[in-house]
């Protein structure tokens, strides 16, 4: 064997001997893991499926603007959502990546989640500078008075104000208001993509979450979902670490059935009312029902450009609610109900009194 070959041979020998590189890690390989199952499962709250938070993690991590994205900010940002009980799939929770890092934002829709799970029935609503608007502050009798009244069919002008409308467990009613300069402030202060992603591209939905997170300042919540509310990577308040070794949200609030609808504050110099005992099963279900139907047909609104205020006087003038009723979670579980199932006759008739005016 000349030198040639067996410098040839040695090389070959050494090839063999040394082991193939590893390939890194990805994102989908670690979802892949029984750590990461066990470690989601310890913090995600009962109701939400495992496989499903880990399903719609895979499918989001196979898009390509993640590929260059850290596994270990990802997994964060998953544990943020699996511990709120959020599914990341763009509807309540986002996973957004800017850079190597990927963050948790968490939706309008995923805040009133939240608030729910507290027994808290929340709605935000934007005002333009052509609404009818009108607040008659608390006097002392412990009552504030809200007049929206939108005209769909003109054009509403520039966004001014933003506010919520809260039903507590107990039936009290309670309002928060922001200006658009005070929503622009917080989203210059605290933002870490003030001037990207929904921010830029959903600034009505932001304004929304944002009052929805100054209001649940006054809520009584339990630490747990406090912690929930402002744990995502856009939060006005900065999140506190909350030592959680189970799943979250044992201990639901919910809306009592029959609960008189008494205003928040109380006259002064009287006591302050007792807080509500605990509910039963069947009440948190009741909560929830009602919250899905109400979603549905503000989703119908929204779909065939229907104002909730215009639907609202509507079928109060077909004898279907009553003249209390000032928004859809005003209305009985029934009407609800009923709305959804004459829809399309609902949507013809609202047109022709349009067409009539």
């Amino acid at each position: 064997m000349n030198e040639q070959s067996k410098s040839n041979q040695a090389v070959q020998t050494r090839t063999q001997a040394q082991p193939p590189a590893r390939k890194a890690a990805t994102i989908t390989d670690f979802l892949e893991t029984d750590k990461w199952r066990e470690e989601v499962m310890k913090v995600i709250p009962p109701g939400i499926v495992i496989d499903a938070m880990l399903r719609v993690a895979r499918s989001t991590a196979s898009d390509a603007k993640f590929q260059r994205a850290e596994p270990a900010s990802f997994l964060r940002a998953l544990l943020k959502c699996g511990r709120a009980g959020l599914y990341p799939d763009g509807r309540e929770a986002h996973l957004m990546c800017f850079g190597t890092e990927v963050t948790a934002i968490f939706d309008v829709k995923g805040v009133i989640t939240l608030a729910s799970r507290a027994g808290i029935l929340v709605t935000p609503k934007l005002v333009y500078e052509k609404d009818m608007f009108e607040v008659r502050e608390d006097d002392g009798d412990g009552k504030t008075k809200v007049i929206h009244s939108v005209d769909y069919r003109r054009d509403r002008g520039e966004l001014q104000v933003v506010y919520s409308r809260a039903v507590l467990p107990n039936g009290q009613v309670d309002y928060e208001f922001m200006t658009a300069e005070e929503v622009d402030h917080v989203r210059k202060t605290y933002s870490k993509q003030k001037d990207t992603g929904p921010w830029r591209d959903s600034y009505g939905e932001m304004m929304k979450k944002t009052v929805i997170k100054r209001h649940s300042k006054r809520w009584d919540m339990s630490p747990e979902i406090r912690q929930a509310m402002n744990d995502d990577d856009d939060s006005i308040i900065p999140g506190h670490e909350v030592k959680v070794s189970a799943p979250i949200f044992k201990e639901d609030k919910r809306l009592e059935e029959g609960a008189p609808k008494a205003q928040l504050a109380e006259p002064k110099g009287k006591p302050a009312q007792k807080k509500p005992e605990p509910v039963s099963v069947v009440q948190m279900q009741l909560a929830d029902e009602h919250m899905e139907l109400v979603n549905k047909v503000r989703g119908l609104c929204e779909g065939g450009d229907i104002g909730e205020i215009e639907l609202i006087k509507y079928v109060e003038s077909l004898g279907m609610s009553s003249p209390e009723d000032k928004t859809l979670n005003d209305l009985e579980q029934d009407n609800l109900q009923t709305i959804i199932e004459r829809w399309d006759d609902l949507v013809d008739g609202i047109r022709e009194e349009r067409k009539a005016t």
